[in-house]
């Protein structure tokens, strides 16, 4: 089963302890969630699944025949030299799941009588004249036991180099590579000739005798027999044993035609392919053409004219097929992954120090990109109409067919979609069948409204309808009990990812008509239906915390107004089916929402909304829920850093209700006929606008989150309006100059000037502006010049204004 892998990482960082910063978080590999719905294949290109496309990582997996496909052949070669009348899955079980340790102690004591429920076994022993292949299966059960200690020179060399310690496996390599040599001189039929000669191919191999496993495959296979098993993997260790006799041209010969025959040594072949070597002319077309998908299926990039190139050497080459769904799944990466992953994005990370921004030339990159893609898609559009016009074979025709509607709704052109979907059989493979349920819905998303509570009930409908094909297609692979154990075939990797991708889609769309609280319920959704079993909706969140993660969406998109949608929808009680659909996910209660609501109307600047919404709440939210009490449990009114570390209160019960009403008060205090009283309130307001800023002791009324690095935001321009303010401290700029303009006496000129010149001075720290600097400067003259001599200036000498100077 494929895994997701999670480590630590800074997305939202908090103070567990005072100054200790903590990181916590996530982190997914890009392929693990990048969107992609374009998974139809037919049934052979299973065998291609290592060679998938992905955005970092070279393989997909390290799955060789995720369907069994070598291991099949091998039974039924079995089968075919012992008797009809043997199981398979008897053959299977003491091939692939019997321990050979176990198996060879059971035949010197006992005869195999603890095997005789075995149809193979009893078949084996039953006469004497199957003694010869009981003889063999004994040998090859002593081969693989020698593998368990030799694990630096396995068969298909993982390693670079063999292990050259002695160890007794390599003596009993010996003695066994003997006794193959003298029983190809004795036995008679062809199936343990060809074994017994792989067998002494692998062991040579493994012994490093590369001279001598070359002739033994010479001797006995002179080439490979796609019809031979044996063959086929008996040319491996011939291709490794060229190599190693640096005979690189003839090797890379020997890699092309196991990868053609051979499931199991497909991924093999492509690792130790030597792509630096020309190809030499003494290759076929259709060799030449396996070359060209041996080096395409490592690149990344554009690969249209290898492929076009494959179609000209081999125009019945069943890799044409894969090659277009590979480049497929890049144009859905290129051209939607950006789109639909957008918010997945901290909108503070656009304005990291060293980030690339969406500037006038970064801007002008990304529109040439996407224009060079859409050409592209436009290219490939018509070379696989022109795979389709040519091919005779009706799952090719349906194959291209459901290609060409997927590229058509990736360049958005739904009528075209609708012509290569309705063109597709009805007798189609399954795969291609579900992958039409796919572009329907797509389809669906891109043309109708889906606004409308008909779209939004159908959506339901289809989707609840693909979930049942979903499943029925997975059960269907693990129906294939001799597929490779180590990795769940279902996944190829996991359907969930197409309703993942869907919900994006939607989700887009809907943001576009501006309905915010369904397309961050569907954020939400999609995160959740992307983890495996679609149970893991908190790793996909952001932080460990299960109260901010089912928020975070709306926390980086939703307004007031959008907040009194959610609020409603969660207090509905007879909710529509898509209702019901967005819903299907964990919330908080809706006393978050409306501390959300309240948060939102406080970065607005709208005190009257928030009061009222924090008020509606029970006041002893922010005392249970959260990181409130950790991070809001100083007084707002005194900046932080006044006092030392050391004296700081962090015993202070805040409570947002009352917090936010005495700023009310202040307001009207401030706009009042008193100069002083208006002076010493906006000197107030000043401070609490200070503190639930990035630098202040109250940044949680803003914030659900701070970041140490968050000091390193170098473009402040691309921050929304509340976000800049939070980082510059704006806001309380603007009080703290109506406190200057109103000041009666000195000693509140001085807190002013002293706070102006802080405020600036961290702004400088930011982004080094020089307007910023100049004030700075300013002000702190004016406070080294003039209020040394007051009440607050020796109270507070401790704040080291010099360096506000300097």
């Amino acid at each position: 089963m494929k895994s997701k892998i999670f480590t630590l990482a800074l997305l939202i960082s908090l103070f567990i302890t005072q100054g200790n910063l903590k990181a916590c978080g996530y982190w997914e590999f890009e392929w693990e969630y990048r969107p992609m719905t374009f998974q139809a294949q037919l049934p052979w290109m299973q065998s291609m699944n290592p060679f998938v496309y992905t955005t970092a990582s070279l393989f997909y997996n390290m799955n060789p025949d995720p369907m069994g496909n070598d291991r099949t052949r091998n039974i039924t070669e079995w089968q075919k030299a012992t008797s009809k009348d043997i199981s398979l899955d008897d053959i299977y079980e003491i091939q692939y799941n019997t321990d050979p340790t176990a198996f060879i102690s059971s035949f010197e004591n006992s005869g195999l009588k603890e095997y005789k429920g075995n149809s193979l076994i009893k078949y084996l022993t039953a006469d004497k004249k199957h003694k010869d292949i009981l003889d063999y299966l004994v040998f090859a059960k002593k081969a693989e036991s020698t593998e368990y200690d030799f694990t630096d020179a396995n068969f298909e060399e993982w390693k670079d180099e063999p292990n050259k310690a002695p160890n007794k496996s390599i003596a009993q390599k010996y003695e066994l590579l003997a006794e193959a040599k003298a029983k190809l001189n004795t036995v008679k039929s062809a199936f343990l000739k060809e074994r017994y000669a792989f067998q002494a191919v692998r062991l040579s191999w493994q012994l490093e005798e590369y001279q001598e496993a070359s002739e033994i495959f010479d001797t006995y296979f002179k080439t490979i027999n796609p019809k031979s098993l044996m063959s086929v993997w008996a040319g491996l260790f011939k291709a490794m044993s060229l190599d190693r006799l640096d005979r690189k041209a003839d090797a890379n010969l020997y890699y092309i035609q196991v990868f053609d025959n051979s499931d199991e040594k497909k991924l093999r072949s492509v690792q130790l392919y030597n792509y630096n070597i020309p190809t030499p002319a003494t290759f076929t077309d259709k060799e030449k053409s396996v070359e060209i998908v041996l080096k395409s299926i490592q690149n990344p990039g554009r690969t249209l004219d290898s492929i076009q190139n494959i179609h000209n050497l081999d125009k019945n080459s069943q890799y044409l097929t894969f090659m277009v769904m590979r480049e497929i799944n890049k144009l859905e990466d290129w051209l939607i992954s950006s789109i639909y992953l957008k918010s997945e994005e901290n909108p503070f990370s656009r304005a990291y120090q060293y980030s690339w921004d969406d500037d006038e030339e970064t801007t002008e990159i990304k529109k040439q990109n996407l224009e060079t893609d859409l050409q592209y898609l436009k290219r490939l559009k018509a070379f696989v109409i022109t795979l389709r016009n040519e091919t005779k074979e009706q799952d090719e025709k349906d194959y291209y067919a459901i290609a060409l509607a997927h590229l058509s709704l990736l360049e958005e052109n739904g009528t075209d979609a609708k012509q290569y979907l309705a063109a597709i059989s009805t007798k189609a493979d399954p795969s291609i069948l579900l992958q039409k349920s796919i572009e329907n819905i797509w389809l669906s998303i891109k043309t109708d409204d889906v606004t409308s509570d008909s779209f939004k009930k159908n959506y339901v409908s289809e989707i609840n309808k693909l979930k049942s094909q979903l499943r029925a297609v997975s059960g269907k692979n693990k129906e294939n009990m001799y597929s490779s154990r180590n990795e769940d075939v279902a996944s190829y990797d996991n359907y969930n990812r197409i309703i993942y991708t869907l919900d994006l889609a939607l989700s887009n769309e809907l943001k576009k008509k501006g309905d915010i609280v369904s397309y961050c319920l569907l954020k939400n959704i999609s995160n959740k239906d992307r983890s495996y079993e679609g149970d893991a909706f908190w790793n996909t969140q952001g932080y460990s915390s299960d109260y901010y993660g089912v928020m975070r969406q709306l926390d980086y998109n939703a307004s007031v107004s959008d907040m009194d949608q959610l609020i409603a929808l969660l207090q509905k009680t007879n909710k529509s089916e898509f209702e019901q659909y967005i819903c299907d996910q964990p919330f908080n209660p809706v006393d978050a929402y409306r501390d959300l609501k309240g948060t939102i109307a406080f970065r607005n600047r709208d005190l009257q909304t928030a009061y009222e919404s924090f008020a509606d709440m029970k006041q002893d939210f922010w005392d249970t829920t959260y990181y409130f009490k950790d991070y809001l449990n100083e007084d707002p009114f005194i900046p932080k850093n006044l006092y030392s570390q050391e004296s700081r209160d962090f015993t202070y019960k805040f409570n947002k209700t009352s917090f936010v009403k005495t700023l009310l008060d202040l307001e009207k205090t401030a706009k009042g006929s008193d100069p002083k009283k208006s002076a010493d309130a906006y000197l107030k307001l000043g401070h609490a606008f200070f503190n639930t800023t990035y630098w202040g002791n109250s940044w949680m009324m803003v914030s659900y989150s701070w970041s140490g690095s968050d000091a390193y935001y170098g473009n402040i321009k691309m921050l929304d309006p509340w976000r800049s303010a939070y980082m510059t401290a704006s806001i309380a700029q603007e009080y703290y100059e109506k406190a200057y303009e109103k000041a009666q006496n000195n000693e509140q000129k001085a807190y002013a000037t002293l706070m102006l010149s802080r405020t600036h001075w961290h702004n400088i720290v930011l982004n080094g502006s020089e307007k910023d600097k100049a004030l700075a400067a300013k002000y702190s003259k004016e406070y080294y010049d003039n209020y040394l001599n007051t009440r607050f200036a020796k109270q507070n000498e401790c704040l080291g204004y010099e360096a506000f100077i300097n």
